[in-house]
């Protein structure tokens, strides 16, 4: 390897020992759920046609389950590659107590924040507004739509159908500002859920003359998150690309909410993954990774939220609670139908650990021994734990080459008891403005 490709494979290395899997180790070992890909690639194809005329495709998102340490993670990159590869935005959400699962606004930050291009550069939303063209057909049909969303909010704001002016009045202001100016950044940032003031929309729409086109009124944060979730989708069509696609890691940690914010949870993951008849976002494919136990321990098991989530919710007085219960039973159906990251065959397994050596040898310049463990490994091992142990002993035999070390394994795996920390986690009320007069 050259000099470059050993700080490649010592990166890959380091990913792969920290259970953390990185752009060269997938650049490296590949992936080995051929099906899964396969079945991506097929949604990945129609995600455009999701964008004409904002028509959405229903069911297009992709649930992924598998054990704890079988790759989920791993594959969730290598998707995330092919992605970028075929000239798609991404972002990469790993479900928190920071960013949870029933939050659509701390979500929606989340991705936001991720956000990857297909060049990879920082200040992703930044790129995409930089690469539209105000003089291009595709930024014409793009404002003519937000034009027309308009219009369809403005006959009835309550429905919450089509986007608030402040979209199309914002683009337009974009337009007419010099570039990498303060009012681009601000309507940037706007964009990304940062609140804007009404005054100071006017006042740049007053300066343009063109007060009267745009009727701007305060909107609440609650009021915009939903709109900034479908407006994001459509100014990133119309920057050149073929879509959003979102990964969302470790949703098995909703299993340790209460069940009010499971229910919660199963809703937003409907939304995501398309499952909603009336809900869905248009341009955005969701693929969301959850440990294969998920069904047995939460949805059938003690917890049983197949049934528990619907009864809890019709004794619970919201106007909201039958929605969220229907809402909730197909996200927990997307659940149900989630493709199984299989485990690897024996000799499968250890063609990756034999390539694993083969970038340890690259990153440390020797050449390491087969691992004493390669005659332990089993089925009941997943392919982290084969890789973590064999980079233990390769680790100990490179700087003790007298030694050969046993290897413990353990089993592992997620917990679903309700955690009270993970109570609702503020940064910010829904209510506060989205524009404020002030």
């Amino acid at each position: 390897m050259t000099t470059v490709d050993r700080i490649q494979a010592w990166r890959a290395v380091e990913a792969l020992r920290a259970g953390v899997p990185n752009r060269d180790a997938v650049t490296f070992l590949g992936s080995s759920q051929p099906a899964i890909e396969s079945t991506f690639r097929e949604r990945l194809a129609k995600l455009p046609a999701s964008l004409e005329n904002l028509r959405h495709i229903p069911s297009l998102g992709l649930a992924i389950s598998g054990r704890f340490g079988s790759g989920k993670s791993h594959l969730l990159e290598y998707l995330q590659h092919v992605a970028l590869e075929g000239n798609l935005v991404t972002s990469r959400v790993v479900i928190s107590k920071e960013t949870p699962m029933y939050d659509r606004s701390k979500l929606f930050d989340a991705a936001v924040g991720s956000i990857a291009t297909p060049d990879r550069r920082a200040n992703g939303l930044q790129e995409i507004t930089g690469r539209l063209q105000f003089r291009s057909e595709a930024f014409g049909h793009f404002f003519s739509n937000l034009n027309e969303q308009a219009t369809t909010w403005q006959r009835d704001p309550a429905t919450d159908r089509g986007l608030a002016p402040w979209f199309a009045a914002t683009v337009y202001v974009l337009q007419n500002a010099p570039a990498n100016s303060e009012v681009a950044d601000r309507i940037i940032r706007f964009w990304s859920g940062d609140p804007l003031p009404v005054s100071q929309l006017r006042g740049w729409l007053r300066e343009l003359g063109q007060a009267a086109a745009f009727p701007i009124r305060g909107l609440r944060k609650a009021q915009l998150v939903p709109q900034r979730w479908r407006f994001l989708p459509m100014l990133i069509a119309a920057a050149g690309y073929a879509g959003w696609v979102i990964f969302v890691d470790e949703a098995e940690l909703v299993g340790q909410y209460s069940i009010l914010q499971r229910a919660k949870s199963y809703a937003e993951m409907a939304r995501l993954l398309g499952a909603l008849e009336t809900d869905g976002l248009p341009g955005v494919l969701a693929v969301l990774a959850i440990a294969d136990n998920y069904n047995s321990v939460v949805l059938d098991g003690g917890k049983n939220d197949q049934f528990g989530i619907r009864e809890r919710l019709e004794r619970r007085p919201s106007p909201d609670s039958q929605r969220i219960a229907a809402e909730a039973e197909r996200g927990m159906q997307a659940i149900r139908d989630a493709r199984l990251v299989k485990d690897l065959a024996h000799d499968s397994a250890q063609a990756i650990v034999d390539k694993v050596r083969d970038l340890h040898a690259a990153a440390y310049q020797w050449q390491p021994p087969g691992p004493a463990v390669k005659d332990s490994f089993d089925a009941s091992l997943t392919i982290r734990q084969r890789i973590k142990a064999a980079l233990y002993e390769w680790d100990i035999r490179l700087l003790y080459p007298e030694i050969t070390p046993k290897i413990a394994i353990s089993e592992q795996g997620p917990t679903y008891e309700e955690r009270a920390e993970l109570e609702e986690f503020e940064g910010g009320s829904e209510d506060e403005p989205g524009g404020s007069e002030n």
